[in-house]
Formats: C-alpha cells, structure tokens, sequence
C-alpha cells in the first residue's frame, strides 16, 4: 500500500496561469469594470422601476 499524505482528506484545486503581469493587471481591471456596470446598471433598473 502507498503511504497517504498527511492532508489527503483536504481537496484543494489550483490553477495556476503564466501570464505577463501586465495581463494579470489589464484582466483585474477589466473584471472590476465589469462589476462595476453590472451594478450600475441594476442601480438604473432599480431606480426607473421604483418611479
């Protein structure tokens, strides 16, 4: 029988990217844009709803 590693039961996924850290930033950046017109956008929706 193999021998089990101490944190077997933990299950854990990694993922790891090799990107240029430029791209990593440009990516982040654009995910918060992102984020942030969606709730702009539910805020427009809200507002118009409610008048």
């Amino acid at each position: 029988m193999g021998r089990r590693s101490r944190n077997d039961g933990d299950a854990w996924i990694a993922v790891e990217l090799r990107m240029p850290r430029w791209a990593a930033w440009c990516a982040a950046g654009g995910l918060l844009l992102m984020g942030a017109a969606a709730l702009g956008g539910v805020t427009v929706v809200a507002w118009a709803v409610a008048r």
